[in-house]
């Protein structure tokens, strides 16, 4: 997958009113092997859930960013009984490679606790080819964490010099976070 820049999604973020207090971001994703020209519906990787977490019912959990890294052109869906339309739902055409969040910055889509979203994909069916959706999930009010978030703005203000790390990374051929 391409790389997304975290700081815009940091920056969607505070953007969209985030606050300080017990303040969460998840990457959630999901994946199917050799997924069938029709909707299919993706498991979620190994250590995630697409159960959004116990937050406050009245706290606005968002969608911040969604995408795909498929190896054929198709469809994706993302439902539940609790957004605007359990038929349909999120629904996009996806693209070859293309990584690019689906989800227009400082948008975000509301999700509500203890909600299970469906998420359904329809590429190919190549033999082998494994499918990726990942979305990034905010929480604006999450008991036990803590996140500190700043804008861009305070980001600027407080580099002082640039540090890159160099890795190895290799993508397993099992998917997920392998």
């Amino acid at each position: 997958m391409k790389t997304l820049n975290p700081l815009t999604l940091l920056a969607s973020a505070v953007a969209l009113g985030c606050d300080r207090c017990y303040a969460a971001l998840d990457l959630v994703s999901a994946q199917g092997t050799a997924v069938a020209a029709t909707l299919t519906s993706l498991a979620a990787v190994a250590g995630d859930s697409l159960a959004i977490r116990n937050a406050p019912i009245d706290s606005k959990a968002l969608i911040l960013s969604l995408w795909v890294d498929v190896q054929t052109a198709g469809t994706l869906q993302v439902r539940s009984p609790k957004l605007h339309d359990n038929v349909r739902g999120i629904r996009y055409a996806t693209t070859v490679a293309d990584t690019r969040p689906f989800i227009p910055r400082a948008v975000g889509q509301r999700i509500y606790p203890n909600d299970l979203l469906t998420v359904e994909l329809a590429a190919g069916a190549v033999a082998g080819d494994i499918e990726s959706v990942c979305m990034l999930l905010y929480y604006p009010t999450l008991p036990g964490a803590d996140a500190r978030f700043i804008s861009t703005e305070e980001l600027y203000r407080r580099a002082i010099n640039i540090f890159t790390v160099e890795n190895t990374l290799s993508t397993g051929t099992a998917g997920g976070y392998s």
